[in-house]
């Protein structure tokens, strides 16, 4: 991107479940933060709570996470739902950080709807 923290001052609220991918999400996080300037505020719960917790926010427009990780099975009723948004201008915009290869298909695929990209490895933005 040419300068040092390009987005110094942005916040992210992250949801994410208990697992071994979210513990080296957190641990990678001050890398991220120092690399971007993004503060991330990672929220971590149960595999079980969290799509009770999503769908309650998500059904209530409360705007609390902009990030939040969900099962691809969960993707296409989101996507239908208009609780997430595709991130297929994000990927274009910041290709430096979006390389389709380093994901693996069977991860990649049940995230695209219609064409669009919705997540990866599981991970959606959510409407604004």
């Amino acid at each position: 991107m040419g300068q040092a923290k390009p987005f110094a001052g942005q916040r992210l609220s992250v949801l994410m479940v208990g697992h071994p991918t979210t513990d080296a999400v957190r641990k990678a996080l001050p890398d991220f933060t120092a690399a971007t300037g993004i503060d991330v505020d990672l929220e971590v719960v149960p595999e079980a709570d969290s799509v009770p917790k999503m769908m309650l926010e998500f059904s209530a427009g409360s705007g609390r996470y902009d990030v939040v990780e969900a099962n691809s099975i969960h993707v296409k009723g989101f996507v239908g739902a208009d609780y997430i948004v595709p991130l297929d201008e994000l990927a274009a915009k910041y290709g430096e950080f979006y390389d389709k290869t380093d994901f693996v298909p069977g991860y990649l695929t049940p995230n695209v709807v219609d064409g669009k990209l919705y997540g990866s490895r599981c991970l959606a933005k959510v409407r604004s």
